[in-house]
């Protein structure tokens, strides 16, 4: 069972991505990089590259995983 730890624990907004994605995938089986990306207005594959530190949060973006 994945537990997401406290957002304040994490030094690095990725884990705390990474780890939101893995439990909610765990909680809901239909959710998806797609849908994760759909949901702050942006490419699945850019938000993969992010994940994978290709990329970084613009700052226009930040706003949407906020909410």
């Amino acid at each position: 069972m994945i537990k997401l730890r406290v957002i304040y624990d994490y030094l690095e907004y990725r884990e705390f991505l990474k780890d939101f994605y893995a439990w909610k995938k765990q909680k809901f089986s239909w959710f998806s990089y797609r849908y994760m990306a759909k949901k702050v207005s942006m490419d699945a594959s850019h938000l993969v590259k992010i994940l994978q530190g290709k990329r970084h949060i613009s700052s226009k973006s930040i706003k949407l995983f906020l909410e």
